[in-house]
């Protein structure tokens, strides 16, 4: 089942609280085990922190075509705010299928370009999004 089969919660800010789906709203977890509180003193849901934009300091930036710049988050950022959100075993990514796109030559320089399908699983509920690009 992909995210827009299951879904990870609704909006309550108690953390015992479970929303009218078959599924229970789930926290973001601090290391002792209570749910991340905000600012205002509500809990932290796991889809809430999922639709959080990036911080700007989290976001890099590397030369792209025609003279442009490229913004994107790094690897390492992605996996510290899964750490974060789901705990370090309680997330997996698999890299289900990779396809050359293209590739160039130009004097002693290859130019290739790669696409990838990818899956990331949440494993306490088996929750998955795919993606492509």
């Amino acid at each position: 089942m992909s995210t827009d089969d299951k879904n990870f919660g609704g909006s309550s800010s108690s953390p015992s609280a479970h929303c009218d789906s078959a599924f229970a709203v789930e926290w973001v977890r601090q290391d002792d085990g209570s749910a991340l509180i905000d600012h205002r003193g509500t809990a932290v849901s796991i889809s809430r922190m999922l639709a959080t934009k990036p911080l700007r300091c989290e976001l890099q930036t590397r030369p792209g075509p025609g003279g442009r710049r490229l913004t994107y988050v790094s690897g390492d950022s992605v996996t510290r705010s899964l750490n974060e959100i789901f705990g370090y075993d309680g997330w997996n990514l698999d890299i289900k299928q990779t396809k050359r796109e293209d590739m160039k030559q130009e004097k002693e320089r290859f130019h290739v370009a790669y696409s990838a399908l990818v899956r990331l699983t949440h494993r306490k509920s088996g929750t998955y999004k795919e993606e492509f690009g």
